[in-house]
């Protein structure tokens, strides 16, 4: 790697040194930076370096190098971060600046971005972005993992395998719900997305609609318009037939 830079993450808060950070909250505090930081410099991650040099004490200090265009996207990532403004990043890049945050929140940490030309932090108390949201009804689909709380919450396994928290506007709804652990679900209720990158960011359950886990199973359909149709299919050789809609010469 040609001209190395250098720049540092700054992890602080009460009692933070590196002997009483966990090694898992450390681990995934870099792995957010680093997902943001290749996705705003794009290309492949193997065109790329980035790397931990130093740990240093003063709260925790976690000094990176990196190559000039790793470099210049944590430049884009702290000036969004210092505007509040996620504008002009990669959806990729705001996601995990996000789960940033989310990681740091319960410690009551703070995260620096830190360099000479450069110096933003990510605080645990307020949005990291200023995005107005926008919202309106929509309906989400997954599996239940979790349902519970003074003020009942859903934890909720969407496709991409990504877990997102609902809200529950009454207990006899949580009730309900309870009853669908680990089952696919159809939710309905109010939805509010950032405007940016119109990414999920909260949603309040009213009602569970009647998902039908066989309607999306595509051989119990094919099943069904057998029973319903006979053999009038019997005579269509189906790769013939493939082949001629995608106008596939003959071998």
């Amino acid at each position: 790697m040609t001209n190395p830079q250098r720049f540092s993450l700054v992890v602080d808060g009460s009692d933070v040194d590196p002997t009483t950070v966990r090694l898992s909250d450390l681990l995934g505090i870099l792995s957010s930076i680093q997902t943001a930081l290749m996705a705003t410099a794009g290309g492949k991650k193997k065109q790329h370096h980035l790397s931990l040099v130093d740990v240093k004490k003063g709260s925790l200090k976690l000094v990176l190098e990196a190559d000039s265009a790793i470099t210049a996207a944590a430049k884009r990532v702290a000036t969004a971060i210092q505007t509040r403004s996620s504008e002009g990043l990669p959806q990729p890049a705001v996601a995990s600046v996000r789960d940033l945050q989310k990681r740091i929140k319960p410690h009551h940490w703070n995260v620096t971005l830190i360099n000479s030309d450069f110096h933003s932090t990510i605080a645990y108390d307020s949005p990291v972005f200023a995005d107005p949201l926008v919202r309106g009804r929509t309906t989400i689909f997954g599996s239940v993992t979790k349902v519970g709380g003074l003020r009942p919450t859903a934890r909720v396994l969407l496709s991409g395998s990504k877990l997102f928290t609902a809200e529950i506007v009454s207990k006899e709804i949580a009730q309900a719900l309870a009853r669908s652990l680990y089952e696919q679900v159809e939710l309905h209720g109010d939805a509010w997305w950032y405007s940016s990158t119109m990414e999920l960011t909260r949603f309040r359950v009213d009602s569970i609609g009647e998902f039908d886990p066989n309607a999306s199973d595509p051989l119990l359909a094919f099943s069904k318009l057998s029973e319903k149709y006979g053999g009038v299919w019997d005579s269509v050789d189906p790769d013939d037939f493939v082949r001629q809609q995608r106008e596939e010469p003959l071998e």
